[in-house]
């Protein structure tokens, strides 16, 4: 359940940043997971992908990285957002 609340974040931090950048899509979120942490990349993965349906995030994909000297923390590092069409 964790994973799903994390996932939800994350999809809002990425929609926020799309808009307030032009409000096109958002592509790719990259993410930073920490390998002590108890969070498992595929639920999350799963869970982000169920966060954003229906939203400018649809279809994007969660890149986790898990570097080796980060501790058990998740941030998210930057948001790839497509310019807005008209």
């Amino acid at each position: 359940m964790h994973d799903f609340a994390l996932a939800g974040e994350i999809a809002e931090i990425a929609l926020r940043t799309a808009s307030e950048n032009g409000g096109g899509r958002v592509s790719r979120v990259h993410v930073t997971l920490g390998r002590g942490s108890h969070i498992d990349p595929g639920i999350l993965a799963d869970a982000f992908t169920m966060s954003v349906s229906g939203t400018a995030a649809e279809g994007a994909v969660l890149d986790i990285t898990r570097p080796v000297a980060a501790h058990g923390e998740l941030a998210v590092v930057a948001v790839d957002v497509e310019e807005a069409r008209d």
